[in-house]
């Protein structure tokens, strides 16, 4: 289980392009295996929100809290 600010929804590239518009995060999501660990889980995520904005500027926070009930 996972809450994310919008600063994880809602960063653009390079051509303005929101990462949940692209369908990237529903990507990344969907390819992370059940048996990985949370820490990798979240890292794995605001890595790649990281690399999908490139080196363009955010005006947002990027927070990520996820919890693994088992």
């Amino acid at each position: 289980m996972w809450s994310m600010t919008d600063g994880i929804k809602e960063p653009c590239n390079v051509d303005g392009v929101m990462c949940r518009e692209s369908g990237r995060l529903a990507e990344v999501l969907s390819n992370i295996p059940v048996e990985m660990p949370i820490e990798e889980v979240v890292d794995t995520i605001i890595n790649d929100v990281e690399a999908y904005t490139a080196d363009e500027e955010q005006d947002d926070d990027i927070t990520l809290v996820a919890v693994r009930v088992s």
